[in-house]
């Protein structure tokens, strides 16, 4: 860090956004109060260990707001015209984040005692520094929602499967402990479908992984297809399906199971280039929840009714 001995005109400081407005004797005396000091780059500015009593106008060069020091985890970077500093001058506590020179730097360097001067003396300084303030608030409040949805589309990825678009079986280890908790307390039946596509590894032996995908595909179109707006499906692993059916007693389950393994066994499969695959069939266990029956106990229940149905003969439902 040097003293900068080039001359910073009135005119100069007037284009900045903390002095914009403000009248020719207050901005000669910043002028005269406040040094102008070139840095080089990567020079610490502000460290969030250490008490700041400066803020810093930028009138060449680029600085970087770091998490800390030792992570060098860049948050912001800060161009010609914008100052920094003046949060933890306002608050007076140690600053949040590390301000470090990204290139060579001129800035004007205005210390506490000159920036608490400047915003009793001045309202224009004391409007425009609210205008920053608020200006760096919204963009802080638009970075935190982008992340914020980034975040929820990521957790949205982590439980959708991703060739089926239906969720996954860590969605439904997770939803349907509650789904069974809401139906215990509300004391309504939750009935639960298995299904598992029949002599699938022949299906896939024989037509190839991409057509075995097409058919997984089209199974998982068929189910949401016939869902009402409570039901739920997941893909379980593999070949296999698990459809989540709240309010519904074994008898209406039964009906429902019955439709879709008709839709799956009627619905065409079309391979990428349009044509025609072979049809595949499923088989369905069904369960229906108990007082007091967990989420595993139900799943082991709705397996066995599946086994119970490729015993039988497969495309047909059991339970």
């Amino acid at each position: 860090m040097t003293t900068d001995n080039a001359p910073l005109s009135a005119n100069e400081l007037a284009k900045l956004q903390l002095f914009q407005g403000e009248s020719p004797d207050v901005l000669d005396w910043v002028l005269t109060a406040c040094p102008v000091k070139s840095f080089l780059a990567g020079e610490v500015l502000i460290s969030s260990n250490q008490v700041n009593n400066s803020l810093y106008l930028i009138l060449a060069g680029r600085l970087q707001v770091q998490l800390d020091s030792h992570s060098q985890q860049v948050l912001a970077q800060l161009e010609v015209g914008q100052c920094v500093g003046e949060m933890s001058i306002i608050e007076g506590a140690r600053p949040s984040a590390t301000v470090v020179t990204d290139t060579e730097c001129r800035l004007l360097v205005v210390t506490d005692d000159i920036l608490w001067s400047l915003i009793n003396r001045s309202h224009v300084v004391a409007r425009n520094l609210l205008y920053i303030l608020s200006s760096r608030l919204r963009k802080a409040n638009r970075t935190i929602m982008e992340r914020l949805e980034q975040q929820l589309v990521y957790e949205r990825i982590s439980k959708v499967d991703a060739l089926t678009g239906l969720y996954n079986r860590r969605w439904l280890d997770e939803m349907l402990k509650r789904h069974l908790q809401r139906c215990h307390i509300n004391q309504e039946s939750l009935s639960l479908m298995m299904l598992d596509v029949d002599h699938f590894k022949r299906y896939n032996d024989t037509y190839g992984h991409l057509a075995g995908d097409r058919a997984l595909n089209t199974i998982a179109g068929t189910i949401q297809r016939n869902l009402r707006p409570n039901d739920a499906a997941a893909r379980f692993g593999g070949e296999e399906f698990v459809v989540i059916l709240p309010k519904i007693d074994m008898a209406g389950a039964h009906v429902a199971a019955k439709r879709l393994c008709e839709s799956i066994r009627n619905q065409p499969i079309m391979h990428n280039d349009g044509s025609s695959l072979p049809r595949v069939t499923v088989s369905i266990g069904v369960a229906c929840s108990e007082a007091g029956q967990s989420a595993e106990e139900l799943l082991a229940e709705a397996d066995a009714a599946l086994y119970g149905a490729k015993e039988a003969g497969r495309d047909r439902v059991v339970g």
